[in-house]
């Protein structure tokens, strides 16, 4: 169980990015929270047990992630959220950020071709994950995630200092955080939970405890991705 905590942990250090809303296919298909993120593979360096994530997702315009690029018409209707997350042993969950949109908007010559690449923004995450009860789970589902025997539904805490002075706005620490992490899951025979494979019909499991089907958009080459939806508290 330790080591799974700090695989889903290592979600949690990122750096995000903020581009107009026109390559819309490059965002989440729902954002169903503030900010939504998908961790699209993982690393892990066996001599530290450290762990190396990167992340796609997507942030409301409204959210404060995106204050100073929405302020400065740099977004649109939300804003294109790449990032890493890094866990180890000794440290815990914690890192930098990044909030960045294309520099072509800001004078600056880059690849306008791939994800946007000039910082606006910088922050530093720490977050920690804990296992919830659902209150409204249907009968017999509670008995199925402890079968499987791996957390599908975590709750969220942490807190984030953001920076926005490169685009004059003001620096906002020690922000509070609330979220839920959904591991996707295959459902096999007699609706048994077990593992996800790649290629396969994947699952979440909502907050009603049905088994929500993984949308195309939410895998990286095959393999349904970890889902993690935030609300950051001001």
């Amino acid at each position: 169980m330790r080591t799974l905590r700090l695989l889903l942990g290592s979600v949690f250090v990122l750096m995000l990015a903020a581009i107009p809303a026109a390559p819309a296919a490059a965002a989440p298909p729902d954002l169903v929270a503030e900010v939504v993120l998908y961790e699209t593979s993982e690393s892990i360096d066996l001599s530290t047990q450290s762990r190396v994530a990167p992340v796609l997702g997507a942030a409301r315009i409204d959210s404060l992630l995106c204050l100073t690029a929405a302020g400065a018409g740099l977004a649109q209707g939300k804003c294109l959220v790449t990032g890493e997350g890094r866990a180890d042993p000794v440290n815990g969950i914690t890192g930098t950020l990044s909030v960045v949109v294309e520099g072509s908007a800001l004078g600056f010559t880059t690849n306008s071709n791939d994800v946007a690449e000039v910082a606006v923004t910088t922050a530093t995450f720490t977050a920690s994950f804990a296992p919830v009860t659902l209150p409204d789970m249907p009968p017999g589902v509670a008995a199925k995630i402890a079968e499987a025997g791996f957390d599908v539904w975590l709750g969220i805490t942490g807190s984030i200092d953001i920076d926005h002075r490169f685009l004059g706005g003001p620096v906002l620490p020690g922000l509070p955080f609330t979220g839920k992490f959904r591991l996707p899951f295959a459902v096999g025979k007699d609706q048994k939970i077990e593992r996800a494979r790649p290629g396969q019909p994947a699952f979440y499991l909502s907050d009603s405890g049905k088994f929500e089907p993984a949308k195309q958009d939410e895998r990286s080459i095959g393999w349904a991705t970890p889902r993690l939806e935030v609300t950051i508290n001001p």
